[in-house]
């Protein structure tokens, strides 16, 4: 996905592109730039050059030098106001104007040094001809640099446009999009890849997993406020503005949302002229199919360009219809009529779908339906984004929008959001619905958002307070207040070192002098003043590397719940790890530091999420040896009752002869249980009849004195 340049990039762009020339076409193109009259180094060429692009007067002779289609498609770029640029879609809106000659125009714009390539590799060859670059990056895929001081002297060339038909139509009452829609769907982008990014394949695309949850979910998918026309797959038509306007990005492979989008500072106008540009991005949607793969031909900015192209040549008060846009633009774009199969009436539902769908909520058209259809003409954000005129903001602020509801819970008029304010309830409250009124909803994960992003309590019940039509109910601020002191006991430190000490008073003393900064642990400290530490302070023993499995340095004692820790082996994380599941015991001076466990400190363990398969697992990793049957037992104890009952016991001379009763009929039939070697139980009525059993056989009974 492409995304708009900011003035920053501008220059560095233009200057990227020029300096992987090869010098001779380096010095070919200055020559057409400048006209140099002396022999310049490279980089001397460069920045003159650059310095040439904003030079008004100069580039108004280089334009008027080019040939008639490269001047139409500098005042296409102009109109768009883009400078970025795929050369197939470049190739394609030519022919629809009239040029079908192929790669030529855009040869002479890069021959003339008012456009550079975009390079994506580095490493390459310089390039020694355009036709090199081209085939290296293929036509569909290369993309060119023009800065937008050049196009700008272009913007008035004269296109050679058609007559369409067109009608006035007299009504004061047209409606006009609030034009919130698609900011509102891009702001729940936002959250939803806050929450969860997204992983891209080595193309840049969507793993199946999150494609299908985009096409699934239900809030980007809900209908509009003002309902005029169906979509498909309007949750990855959401992602894809989102990411041409910046509210969220591509970093090294996952998408992921922007801290703080600069769509969300400015004003509404500037808003949608944002959102707008990105119709010229779109790589991977279809208004009529919705997503396309990877294999599937995007035509989508090089007809929808042509068709705002004609509806800017109509005068303002001139209405017209989608079929004459569709037709004039079907009848000579090299590749729409091919992916409609040859069906020219799809091409008038392709038109209507993008403008009522897209172009209206976004305010770059108005539209009214009238007995014979639909009429279209451009709308103050299409005159503002094609020829440079004034948009027009809302006449009337409304502060008090929001209801809180005693469960977090908030309703949300519409009048009186600005992207300014949906940025902020964004950031710390997850949207549920839209409509006329839209709902909101403050959670624990939402709030906690909020404070990653910057926000504090007193920011988010500051907003709540200035913008709602009652006060902020006393549950609401409760929970904002009880979220928030959770966040904030997590620290983090961006660097710092951590020193593990082999006692406590050792790491007292350097607290003392300063060498640590906070404690940990009563051994462990942390020095984090940015500065390079000075070793010299200490006695090292040892590193640890905290990327590596567990280290083995527990010993527990026969009881199995009992343990020492070899000190020399452990690390923080174990230190973590005893603060839940056990607590510490009498040490001998000198001696490891020692721990056993208990139910209580078990218990709380697994209230913390130390479950019983994770403590088998952490015995394992620390000690090398499998759980205690002890520790077991206390950690899970057992759902069936242990029995108890009054039962006689029965010990023979020996083994053998317990075996022998175990045996013969007539005395196993009276024993209950054998309990060991030479015991055996037997019930109280039972005794009498297996006293006799055994004098027949020859074995004597008498009974055990008791002691004590």
């Amino acid at each position: 996905m492409q995304t708009q340049e900011t003035a920053e990039d501008v220059l560095q762009i233009a200057r990227a592109g020029w300096e992987r020339y090869a010098e001779p076409l380096l010095r070919e193109v200055m020559q057409h730039l400048l006209k140099p009259r002396n022999q310049w180094p490279p980089e001397e060429l460069i920045d003159r050059g650059l310095s040439t692009l904003t030079n008004a007067a100069i580039v108004d002779r280089r334009v008027q030098d080019l040939p008639p289609a490269a001047r139409k498609l500098l005042a296409v770029m102009g109109i768009a106001r883009l400078s970025r640029w795929r050369v197939g879609q470049l190739i394609a809106v030519l022919a629809t104007l009239g040029h079908a000659e192929g790669l030529t125009p855009i040869l002479d714009l890069l021959k003339a040094g008012l456009a550079q390539p975009i390079f994506t590799h580095e490493g390459d060859a310089p390039v020694a001809e355009f036709e090199q670059w081209i085939g290296l990056g293929a036509i569909d895929k290369a993309e060119i640099f023009v800065h937008p001081a050049v196009t700008a002297r272009a913007s008035e060339v004269d296109l050679e446009l058609p007559t369409l038909p067109t009608r006035r139509i007299d009504s004061k009452a047209r409606p006009i999009s609030d034009g919130l829609e698609w900011l509102l769907r891009t702001a729940a982008v936002w959250a939803r890849v806050a929450g969860d990014p997204l992983r891209l394949t080595q193309h840049g695309l969507l793993f199946k997993r999150d494609l299908q949850k985009f096409q699934t979910d239900d809030l980007l998918a809900s209908p509009f406020a003002e309902q005029l026309i169906t979509l498909p797959d309007v949750g990855l038509l959401s992602l894809e503005f989102a990411q041409s306007a910046r509210i969220v990005s591509n970093r090294d492979g996952e998408l992921r949302h922007e801290s703080a989008p600069a769509i969300w500072n400015g004003k509404l106008a500037a808003a949608l002229l944002s959102l707008s540009r990105g119709l010229l991005t779109i790589r991977n949607w279809d208004p009529l199919t919705g997503h396309l793969t990877s294999d599937e031909t995007c035509v989508f900015p090089s007809v929808i360009l042509p068709i705002f192209v004609l509806l800017r040549s109509l005068p303002e008060n001139d209405w017209v219809q989608a079929a004459p846009l569709a037709d004039y633009v079907y009848s000579r774009h090299p590749a729409w009529s091919s992916l409609l199969k040859k069906k020219a009436d799809q091409s008038h539902l392709w038109v209507e779908k993008t403008l009522l769908g897209i172009g209206y909520p976004l305010r770059l058209i108005e539209a009214v339906q009238e007995p014979g259809g639909w009429w279209f003409r451009l709308g103050d954000i299409g005159r503002s984004l094609l020829a440079g005129q004034a948009a027009r903001e809302p006449d009337h602020e409304f502060n008090q929008t929001l209801i809180v509801q005693p469960n977090g819970e908030m309703v949300v008029f519409r009048q009186g959001l600005s992207p300014e304010l949906i940025g902020k309830l964004t950031r710390f409250a997850d949207w549920r619905t839209f409509g006329s009124a839209c709902t909101m909803e403050v959670t624990a994960t939402s709030v906690y958002r909020g404070l990653e992003t910057g926000m504090t309590q007193a920011d988010m019940q500051r907003l709540l307070e200035q913008h709602g039509t009652r006060a902020v109910p006393a549950t609401v601020l409760d929970s904002l207040q009880r979220w928030s002191s959770k966040r904030e006991r997590i620290t983090v430190w961006a660097s710092a070192t951590l020193l593990e000490f082999s006692s406590s008073e050792d790491l007292d003393s350097a607290f003392g002098r300063g060498l640590v900064s906070v404690r940990v642990t009563d051994r462990i400290g942390i020095a984090i003043d940015g500065e390079e530490l000075d070793y010299k302070h200490f006695r090292l023993v040892g590193n640890r590397d905290y990327e590596s499995r567990p280290q083995k340095c527990l010993s527990f004692d026969g009881d199995g719940v009992s343990f020492s820790v070899d000190t020399a082996q452990s690390d923080l994380v174990l230190e973590a790890e005893l603060g839940q599941i056990a607590i510490p015991s009498p040490t001998s001076p000198g001696g490891p530091r020692r721990f056993h466990m208990t139910p209580d400190s078990l218990r709380l363990g697994q209230a913390r999420g130390f479950n019983i398969s994770e403590l088998e697992q952490w015995a394992v990793d620390r000690s090398g040896e499998p759980l205690s049957a002890a520790a077991r037992l206390i950690a899970t104890g057992s759902n069936t009752p242990a029995l108890y009952a009054r039962k006689l016991v029965i010990r023979f001379a020996s083994e053998a002869i317990a075996d022998g009763a175990m045996q013969y009929p007539p005395l196993s039939g009276l024993i209950e249980e054998r309990i060991g070697p030479e015991s055996v139980i037997v019930s109280e009525e039972n005794l009498p009849i297996l006293i006799e059993e055994l004098k027949s056989v020859g074995v004597s009974t008498a009974q055990e004195e008791q002691t004590g």
